[in-house]
Order: C-alpha cells, then structure tokens, then sequence
C-alpha cells in the first residue's frame, strides 16, 4: 500500500505479487500495514479503501488474513465490514500462526482479533500496531 488511498483490491494485487516473487516476509507486512492505513484514512475513505472485494492473492491463508485485518478495522471504528468478509473462502480448514514460531503460539491464541481467530489466523501481541 503506498499510500493511505489504497484499496484493499490494490493491496491484494501486491501481495499476490509478493508471494509470486517469493517474499511472504513482505506481504505479512503488506497485510499487516491494511489497518494501519485504514485507521490513518477519513471516514470517506475509509468505505473507498474496502468497498471491492479483492482478487484472491493465490493463498488462502492471506485471503483469510485480509478479510480478518479488514473486519477487526472495521470493529474498531464501530462500522458494519463489507459483506464480502463473511464469504467462506476469507476461512481456513486449518489453523495458521502467521509468526511460524512455535514458541509464539500461545501468544497468538491469546492476543489474536476475533475477526481474525474464527477465520483459523493468529497473529502475535501487537501485530496490528504501528509507530
């Protein structure tokens, strides 16, 4: 995302290019930063940003991130998510620590969004925070 007017469509197209390129470290931080600028963004952009569903980024894993980052953004600003969150491709079979260590797990269990837990994805204290 380069800017705080990227939409979550953009976002996924880089993250798909990212995991193409073999640089999933990246389009963590991609995904990660969705928040960020959502919470940066005005109101009206804001409802720009999520309105389209995006592309499937070719894992499902970082579909169902997304829509989890984007719902939990939502939840925070006390706004209905865009429907297309609900869809059950945006949920895992099987659970994913997006850290991948082991050592972390508990930490993800217990500070993961719920947006994010019910959708099989568990991500570490402080993984939505920015400076």
């Amino acid at each position: 995302m380069a800017s705080s007017e990227a939409t979550i469509k953009e976002t996924a197209k880089s993250i798909s290019q990212c995991l193409k390129n073999n640089a999933p470290n990246e389009a963590i931080r991609l995904a990660f930063r969705i928040h960020e600028h959502y919470q940066r963004s005005s109101v009206e952009a804001r409802l720009e940003m999520i309105k389209e569903q995006p592309d499937d980024t070719g894992d499902p894993r970082f579909d169902a991130l997304i829509a989890g980052i984007v719902e939990y953004s939502c939840a925070v600003n006390r706004v209905a998510a865009p429907r297309w969150v609900q869809e059950e491709k945006y949920f895992l079979d099987s659970f994913w620590f997006v850290s991948g260590l082991e050592s972390l797990h508990a930490d993800a269990i217990v500070s993961s969004p719920i947006s994010c837990k019910r959708r099989g994805v568990f991500l570490t204290q402080d993984s939505l925070t920015y400076a």
